[in-house]
């Protein structure tokens, strides 16, 4: 295996164990790269993503050649955090070529998120305490009497420490490996198994393709949800779609995809080691489904599904509350103030002159057990609002407020009229200060009001094309750090740079140049997505930065001295992040949200928007550090568990 290059299979000669015969040098390697058959170091049959690859031989009447070769590899980053796991592609000879369920050929160059089918998730049954999470380092052998097994090391959610598990392994129909849910304890899998028996509650874990490191405070993992196979061959729960058995194989479809595997029964990872019908499956979206046979009874199951039930704790606006627990206990709900209604799985929010303080009362039901919870809700005080950002040609101005007339005047009625009619600006932003004057009373508002539109973006990346180290150091650049710049996956990104540098005694910068300071005028835009976590020691910054930038001390790695058209930063261990170290400070959740930054030079303003498709979290002004002039993006990564995800670059 070359990390550089890929993974090659070299033959050797039976008789001494040294090298065999040579392979004919291909012609496609460069001064950089090695050959697809290389004489030295043989045939390439998978590329650099992976590590620790092992390939098994199973004789199956599905391969023309009766034998799949199945190469299983790990990827990611080994600690407990860093989302290592398990990936398995396969060829009907073992020079390969080698394929994933999708068809992708394990030689190409693919992001490590898009090839090979993975094996498991980092996955939490109900039962455990902790989620099992990187697993892989694995071999796969067989018993000698026709079963196969997958031997592997994998850590827990809440502790860095190896533990070591055997699972048994599956053919499905179609000649792919599936993985039983459980270690393997002595189980076999009957020839066959009955509708009726097969069809009930199971908890279903379904396992992702795409992987990420996380921070120990935001542990990447998956839990179960309800699943119900009907007698009728239809499915419910967390997911509608059909599933047929023939013997022991399962078929399952959901989301428009088709999963085969196998049906057996397993004993359950317990104290108890109850034994439970359970089922494994994959589809050729690369991704494997599990099901574990729900056995709780009336009395356990409302047990455990109050424990799980929440509300929140404060609240302005509606919000949903859950109506099924994960064992099948319905829950009703109860307000004891009109300040919360309740209209099904809605709370209906109806904030007054003063804070309230509401008592929510769950019911959780199932069969004949029944159980009461209560919440404590805080109902905030009404408000005054108007919308701080304007896209289109209308904003809604209240007409009265608190019982009382409210009339509206506009800093600039040809943008905001008294009405709430908008004219959009043809380009750049306006901002608009609306006063409203009820009962003695006079409040002011300031919104912004968004250009029609940006016009051509004069730069672009979405890190799509990222297969490599050297690409991403072609995108991002750390002095210290290089190798902790990822480019990962999740459901909403298809790829994006992931800046997670583990735990080290100092901080470290990075940053990306765009490289088009001559494309862009007075006023231009600049969006991205990005996702924000600060370190546990130092402060964490992330900036838009212009070509006058400076650091403290000259050093990338101790952060911003000027330069700098907009800055986000926070404390340790903060999720409250200030703007150009202004002393108001707002909450950005560790998640996605979109930034979009609006650039005025020759007044020294820019207009900075922070949201998400929910919520709106920053909207203002600031005042650009510096000449305004756009040079790229810079973070400070706050020294421990900092993490820092960019996508969707653009300038316009």
């Amino acid at each position: 295996m070359l990390y550089c290059d890929g993974i090659f299979r070299l033959k050797l000669n039976p008789d001494t164990g040294l090298r065999g015969e040579n392979y004919a040098d291909s012609g496609d390697g460069t001064d950089k790269t090695l050959s697809t058959d290389d004489p030295y170091y043989g045939k390439k049959i998978a590329n650099s993503n992976g590590e620790g690859p092992y390939i098994q031989m199973i004789a199956d009447r599905n391969s023309s050649t009766g034998y799949y070769y199945y190469l299983w590899t790990s990827v990611g980053n080994l600690q407990y955090y860093g989302g290592y796991n398990m990936r398995v592609v396969r060829a009907e000879n073992p020079e390969g070529p080698y394929y994933d369920t999708k068809g992708n050929e394990a030689a190409k160059d693919l992001q490590k998120y898009a090839l090979g089918l993975r094996v498991m998730d980092n996955y939490k049954f109900s039962f455990m305490d902790t989620a099992f999470v990187s697993q892989g380092g694995n071999s796969a052998v067989d018993d000698g009497n026709g079963r196969t097994f997958i031997q592997f090391h994998a850590r827990t959610s809440d502790s860095d420490n190896f533990t070591f598990h055997t699972h048994q392994t599956f053919m499905n129909e179609d000649g792919w490996l599936v993985t039983a849910p459980f270690e393997y304890n002595g189980e076999t899998i009957a020839e066959s198994y009955n509708v009726e028996d097969v069809a009930g509650d199971y908890e279903f874990i379904y396992h992702r393709t795409s992987f990420a490191k996380t921070t120990v405070s935001n542990m990447d993992y998956i839990e179960s949800e309800r699943l119900t196979l009907h007698a009728d061959g239809t499915v419910s729960g967390a997911y509608s779609g059909t599933w047929k058995l023939d013997g022991h194989h399962l078929t399952i479809q959901i989301n428009d995809e088709i999963y085969k595997g196998v049906v057996l029964e397993q004993y359950e990872q317990t104290e108890e080691r109850e034994k439970v019908l359970v089922f494994t499956a994959v589809g050729s979206d690369n991704r494997a489904i599990w099901g574990s046979r729900m056995h709780k009874s009336d009395a356990d199951a409302v047990s455990y599904d109050a424990a799980k039930l929440f509300a929140t704790g404060k609240v302005s606006k509606d919000f949903v509350l859950d109506s099924d627990g994960l064992f099948g206990s319905k829950i009703t709900w109860a307000s004891n103030d009109p300040a919360i209604t309740v209209e099904g799985s809605t709370a209906k929010v109806n904030c007054g002159n003063t804070e309230k303080i509401v008592t929510l009362t769950a019911t959780i039901a199932k069969g004949s057990s029944s159980t009461v919870k209560n919440f404590e809700v805080q109902v905030q005080k009404a408000e005054l609002t108007v919308a701080p950002v304007v896209r289109e040609g209308h904003i809604d101005l209240p007409a009265s407020f608190d019982n009382h007339a409210v009339s509206w005047s506009s800093s600039d009625a040809g943008v905001i009229a008294a009405d709430g009619t908008v004219t959009q600006p043809e380009s750049g932003y306006r901002a608009v200060v609306l006063t409203a004057e009820y009962n003695g009373t006079k409040e002011d508002f300031k919104v912004l009001v968004l250009p029609k539109g940006f016009g051509e973006a004069v730069y672009e990346e979405d890190y799509s094309g990222m297969v490599n180290d050297a690409a991403i150091a072609g995108a991002w650049t750390s002095v210290d750090k290089q190798n902790c710049l990822y480019v990962e996956s999740d459901e909403t990104h298809d790829s994006f740079i992931k800046f997670a540098g583990g735990n080290t005694g100092s901080s470290q910068g990075a940053k990306t140049l765009f490289g088009i300071s001559d494309k862009v005028g007075e006023t231009y835009a600049v969006t991205f997505d990005t996702a924000l976590e600060a370190g546990t020691r130092e402060t964490t910054e992330f900036a838009l930065i212009g070509t006058d930038v400076r650091y403290k001390g000259d050093d990338t790695n101790a952060g911003l001295e000027s330069g700098y058209i907009f800055k986000l930063s926070a404390a340790s261990n903060s999720d409250n992040w200030a703007v150009n170290d202004s002393e108001g400070t707002f909450r950005i959740p560790y998640g996605w949200v979109h930034v979009t930054a609006l650039v005025n030079q020759s007044s020294g303003k820019a207009a900075v928007i922070i949201e998400d498709k929910e919520n709106l979290y920053y909207s203002g002004e600031v005042s650009i550090n510096g000449k305004g002039v756009p040079e790229g993006l810079y973070l400070r990564w706050g020294c421990t568990q900092s993490l820092v995800s960019v996508d969707n670059v653009k300038v316009f």
